[in-house]
């Protein structure tokens, strides 16, 4: 058959579909493989970081991990730990003594065990001036020095 031909038998074909309504069934979209891995994009002053990977268990339940927590935020799920206070406790403004120790405490680690500025510390922790954390680790260090932990 010329290739004249087919042509004139694919348009024949077709404009018999249109008039007569025997449209051919489209196709089912081929399945795209599912992988139990799904990243999690977070994107920070126009750049794209890996903020978690989520994993979908056997029951289709998804899982999180994390890749990456920052010092501070490990530190201040220790102390929060340690001092038996929920995490909104030690962001918030309560002014409880365990709340106000456990915060104090987190004061002094951020300053010692990373390298954040008070102005940093104060600011993940509430919105607090940097003369605040600096009191809290003040406290903190004299409470070390009596052994009054």
């Amino acid at each position: 058959m010329s290739e004249l031909a087919e042509q004139h038998q694919a348009w024949a074909s077709a404009s018999r579909r249109l008039w007569f309504g025997a449209a051919p069934a489209p196709k089912p979209p081929r399945p795209r493989p599912v992988s139990p891995f799904v990243a999690v994009k977070e994107r920070r002053k126009h750049k794209l970081f890996l903020r978690a990977i989520e994993e979908i268990d056997e029951y289709g339940n998804i899982v999180v991990h994390e890749l990456f927590t920052p010092p501070w935020k490990r530190i201040a799920c220790e102390v929060a730990a340690k001092h038996q206070v929920s995490m909104t406790d030690l962001f918030s403004a309560r002014r409880d003594q365990m709340v106000v120790r456990a915060r104090h405490e987190i004061f002094w680690r951020c300053r010692h065990e990373t390298t954040m500025s008070l102005p940093q510390i104060g600011k993940r922790f509430g919105d607090r001036d940097h003369t605040t954390v600096l009191h809290g680790i003040r406290k903190h260090t004299q409470r070390m020095e009596k052994g009054s932990l």
